[in-house]
């Protein structure tokens, strides 16, 4: 399976806006793209680690939907969103500046260890 970042995948295939929700931008649920050619479906799953867009119509572990202005022509095309390593950065950035841990200690915690301490803070 091919794997682009998020920012070439949004250049190339063009994500469109749902009509039925501006608000929402690209996103898209279950039956909304039901009237869009499965060549231009992309399913937002959840992994064990990860949040990642793949190419076609899922069901299992699906978040959301997005539908592109490029066909994806049934490439398999994996786009990462986020990882348990991007939340842990982004954790250790809102708490070090609150705490009496160094950087090292807190990339020495497991995530769950973090989530914790974010809520004691």
């Amino acid at each position: 399976m091919k794997k682009i970042d998020f920012d070439l995948w949004e250049a190339k295939y063009k994500p469109i806006s749902n009509p039925n929700h501006p608000e929402k931008v690209i996103e898209f649920e279950r039956k909304e793209v039901q009237s869009y050619d499965n060549s231009r479906i992309w399913s937002l799953i959840q992994g064990d680690f990860e949040e990642t867009i793949i190419t076609g119509y899922h069901i299992v572990n699906v978040i959301h939907f997005y539908v592109t202005e490029v066909p994806h022509d049934f490439k398999k095309i994996e786009v990462p969103v986020w990882t348990d390593q991007d939340e842990k950065e982004r954790l250790i950035e809102l708490i070090l500046p609150q705490c009496n841990l160094t950087e090292q200690e807190l990339n020495s915690m497991t995530l769950y260890d973090l989530f914790e301490l974010e809520n004691k803070l």
